[in-house]
């Protein structure tokens, strides 16, 4: 179903590349996160964030994303620091504002 897509996106990568290739390696990201290969996701959500502008309004929905996968695959310290970072990265929006409670799940749950 999604493999299209997948080849889709990497020749996009090749063709583009900088900056619009951090949008195609996050779209990996989510297409892997949906299919629950979480590792692949992460790895794939890595590059998105090596390749964005580490000004970018995305980062935040990178870091997010990562946090995520990294909740997934039981890895929480990860998950808080990803989380952490994109409610640095939007304070006063909603990423970080589901930033923070996904934050505060995590620790509810290891009390």
């Amino acid at each position: 179903m999604y493999e299209k897509a997948i080849e889709d996106l990497n020749k996009a990568i090749e063709i583009r590349g900088g900056m619009r290739a951090s949008l195609c390696y996050n779209s990996l990201s989510e297409i892997y996160k949906k299919l629950k290969k979480y590792n692949d996701a992460l790895f794939y959500c890595n590059k998105a964030i090596e390749t964005a502008n580490k000004d970018s309004y995305m980062n935040m929905h990178y870091y997010f994303d990562r946090g995520q996968i990294n909740e997934a695959l039981g890895q929480y310290e990860n998950a808080i620091k990803d989380y952490t970072q994109a409610k640095r990265l939007d304070p006063n929006g909603i990423i970080g504002d589901a930033s923070e409670a996904k934050i505060e799940i995590i620790l509810s749950k290891k009390n």
